[in-house]
């Protein structure tokens, strides 16, 4: 919102069809289902695009982080990290071409950091979530907080990345079958305990 534009009325009519809606049908994002829809107003942040990135994203397996995906969307350019804030290999679905690698330096690589620090923080003991930060020229804010990146549809060229969520992804130990269900949803999560215990998978 600037200069004016758009006007109260038209900010008015737009958001109370979101809140008429449920958000996550469309893509099967069953967990959001339940959430009760709300409009929050906040403060435009001056992302730090074209010179850090605008985005960091840290993708966590029951608390361990297993990489981070950094981008910078008004260049169009984004890199990925290892737990440790290394740069790794492969692209991602936003910016799959090569020449669209997020250049290295050292302000990047310490916001990485201290993103590595908080995530687990918020993230706690679930078995997938994704902790996003918004990066301005002089710190880090919270942003998105989600079971569902990419509404679950992402995929990663880097077989190394795509290895270690494979590995510290247990279904086993899901929020989900930690839970009591009832009817349908019961018989679905019994049958997904027993595919677990059988050791066909763990993810």
């Amino acid at each position: 919102v600037s200069n004016g534009e758009p006007d109260r009325a038209a900010i008015v009519r737009k958001a109370s069809r979101w809140l008429k809606k449920r958000y996550g049908r469309r893509n099967g994002e069953w967990a959001y289902w339940p959430v009760v829809p709300a409009v929050f107003v906040e403060e435009p942040l001056a992302l730090s695009g074209g010179t850090i990135a605008t985005d960091i994203k840290v993708h966590l397996c029951s608390g361990v982080i297993s990489h981070v995906w950094v981008e910078d969307k008004h260049a169009k350019r984004s890199l990925l990290f290892d737990r440790d804030a290394n740069p790794l290999p492969g692209r991602d679905p936003d910016y799959p071409g090569e020449d669209q690698a997020l250049p290295v330096n050292a302000r990047l690589v310490a916001y990485v950091r201290q993103a590595i620090s908080i995530a687990p923080g918020i993230a706690g003991d679930l078995d997938y979530i994704r902790i996003d930060f918004l990066v301005t020229d002089d710190r880090l804010y919270a942003g998105e907080v989600t079971v569902y990146s990419a509404a679950g549809y992402g995929t990663w060229t880097n077989p190394a990345i795509a290895g270690e969520i494979e590995r510290l992804w247990r279904l086993d130990q899901s929020a989900f079958l930690r839970r009591k269900h009832k009817r349908a949803v019961r018989l679905y999560a019994d049958a997904l305990r027993a595919r677990c215990r059988s050791g066909t998978t763990n993810r």
